[in-house]
């Protein structure tokens, strides 16, 4: 069972992948802390505003890091999903606090990106590469959008059938950025 939106889902998804960099890796970032904080409301006891109070941005767990810690701490996801969250913050503060990066080729977001933790390079068609070569790193804007993607399942689904704690769909993004 989705716990959110599914139309307005995939709404959002449709419009980071088409958005220039900058607006992709903050309306993502945004969508990402939202569908947390509902994860987080459905897996918490209901009562009368606490959780709402708690959530909300000037609760206790109002950042991302405090609701990223409390989803960990509960095994709502693995580490590698923990850690994606984290780098997902990270490239979006790149992002909204420096007027001059406007892409992920540039150095800080193509550095976060390469350490973002996922199964893509895996999925890369091997006859690009020589025998034992470990596979190529995909395009830093490609990895952030797939990243994001998975992590979102990991968050808006839930009930019998869960996915996996990790969980990677591969939709290639059409946009190209530069």
């Amino acid at each position: 069972m989705w716990i959110s939106d599914e139309k307005e889902h995939l709404q959002i998804v449709e419009e980071i992948e088409h958005s220039p960099d900058r607006t992709a890796a903050i309306v993502a970032c945004a969508f990402l802390e939202e569908s947390l904080k509902e994860r987080l409301k459905f897996s918490l006891r209901k009562s009368s505003g606490t959780v709402e109070s708690m959530l909300g941005f000037k609760g206790s767990l109002g950042s991302l890091f405090a609701k990223n810690q409390l989803a960990y701490a509960m095994e709502i996801y693995e580490d590698d999903t923990r850690h994606n969250i984290d780098t997902i913050a990270q490239i979006r503060n790149v992002f909204a606090h420096r007027t001059r990066v406007v892409s992920f080729k540039e150095a800080p977001p193509r550095k976060l990106c390469a350490g973002l933790r996922s199964d893509l390079p895996d999925l890369m068609p091997p006859f690009i590469r020589k025998a034992g070569e470990p596979p190529p790193v995909p395009e830093p804007r490609d990895h952030f959008i797939y990243v994001v993607k998975n992590v979102l399942m990991t968050l808006l689904w839930s009930g019998p059938g869960d996915p996996p704690k990790t969980h990677y769909v591969h939709v290639p993004s059409p946009h190209k950025s530069g």
